[in-house]
């Protein structure tokens, strides 16, 4: 017994040691790329821009040196103070450094890493690993990083990449990651173009429709819908799709309290004297998605407002307000009613005159209260496992056949 007890106490103090040397090696006590990242708006826009003007199934997106590492350090900097440099050598070879301060809890050490990728298949591979003075090789620097994608929180990232992008590569000193398009949109080309005349018009109508609101009832997203879409609708513009778009980015700009995302370019300032909130089913966070994701969807196309609008739920599985599945089927509600108000001047118009005459907001929005919602990572991983896995995709499924089901919504 004793024999065992010694055994069991130098084994313990052995793994400590090495645990201690690999540390030592991997943690290091200042950066080795400066921590000076800041966001530049200019390059989201684009980005946006870029997604939009095309209507094909398959579309590429193309982020240069800038574009790229301000992408990389917008997603990293959510979670951890950091910086992240790539750097294109050649048509299809970049390098990649990265310095991440660890929480305060870790007495102000930081984690130093630099890597190279390459293409491979329809992705990339990583070579040279360097964590702090530690030197993996490339076999074992990607069995590591499969690892990671597969059994940590990344993997939920890696399974919602993996059902929208088709491939990915360093291509002219670019990356290029194409995806499937999962709009029937051909309004789309121009959407990300706002009228800014007609954006103040309707924002004045926003207004005038606010003021007319008696404040001791809750004002209903279709208050603002209704009035907006029957004074387009009797205007009988020529362009239709253009009347859509303010209206939308009218309504979104009220609804999220001027909180429009930075890459959209809204320049003219919204102000308000009858500031309410915005309510769907007796819930204001459902109006907000739903009008974020239409605003998205119009910017960027509705596969990246999919994108978008998963990865936020993501984000907040790590936070007190948890996974929403409630929150999700309003991003894509919101998703289907752009797509329907832009796809085509004969959709637009004829969005104009269903939503002229709407009782209330279960003509777009269906009643979706008894899904899921705040769900920790525990609670997510026991029912779902992961993002993408077949009940998580069945769960999909049923919000999009209860929005499809809606008259407002055309069966394609």
């Amino acid at each position: 017994m004793l024999f065992l007890l010694r055994l069991f106490f130098r084994s313990l103090i052995a793994l400590l040691l090495v645990l201690g040397l690999l540390l030592s090696q991997l943690l290091e006590t200042s950066p080795k790329t400066a921590l000076q990242w800041q966001p530049n708006p200019d390059y989201a826009r684009e980005i946006f821009k870029k997604a939009s003007e095309q209507t094909e199934n398959k579309q590429d997106l193309s982020f240069d040196q800038a574009a790229l590492n301000h992408i990389v350090n917008s997603l990293l900097n959510r979670y951890i103070n950091s910086m992240t440099l790539v750097n294109f050598h050649d048509e299809n070879y970049a390098s990649v450094a990265s310095s991440l301060q660890l929480p305060k809890k870790f007495y102000n050490y930081y984690l130093n890493v630099h890597f190279e990728l390459h293409n491979h298949n329809k992705g990339l591979i990583i070579s040279q690993l360097h964590i702090g003075n530690l030197t993996i090789n490339q076999a074992l620097s990607n069995r590591v990083v499969n690892h990671l994608l597969q059994h940590s929180f990344l993997r939920h990232y890696y399974h919602l990449g993996e059902e929208h992008i088709q491939a990915i590569a360093i291509k002219n000193h670019q990356l290029v990651a194409s995806y499937a398009l999962n709009s029937n949109a051909t309004g789309f080309a121009n959407a990300n173009t706002i009228d800014p005349d007609l954006l103040a018009f309707y924002q004045q109508q926003v207004e005038l429709a606010t003021s007319k609101h008696n404040p001791t009832w809750r004002l209903s997203l279709a208050d603002l819908f209704q009035p907006l879409f029957k004074l387009a609708y009797n205007r009988a513009s020529k362009n239709p799709i253009a009347e859509n778009i303010a209206i939308i980015y009218a309504i979104s700009t009220y609804v999220n309290a001027n909180d429009t995302p930075f890459y959209v370019a809204i320049k003219k300032p919204v102000s308000n004297k009858y500031q309410y909130p915005v309510f769907l089913y007796k819930r204001t966070d459902q109006a907000k998605h739903f009008m974020l994701s239409a605003v998205l969807t119009i910017t960027g196309g509705a596969k990246l407002a999919d994108i978008m609008g998963q990865e936020k739920e993501l984000r907040d599985v790590q936070t007190s307000s948890g996974f929403s599945f409630i929150d999700l089927a309003a991003d894509r509600a919101g998703m289907k009613f752009s797509e329907r108000a832009i796809s085509s001047p004969e959709s637009a118009r004829d969005l104009q005159r269903i939503m002229a005459d709407i009782q209330d907001y279960r003509a777009f929005m269906p009643n979706v209260q008894d899904l899921p919602e705040k769900l920790n990572q525990a609670q997510f991983a026991q029912r779902f496992d992961v993002m993408g896995s077949k009940s998580y995709k069945a769960l999909l499924q049923q919000m999009d056949d209860r929005i499809n089901a809606l008259p407002i919504y055309p069966k394609l």
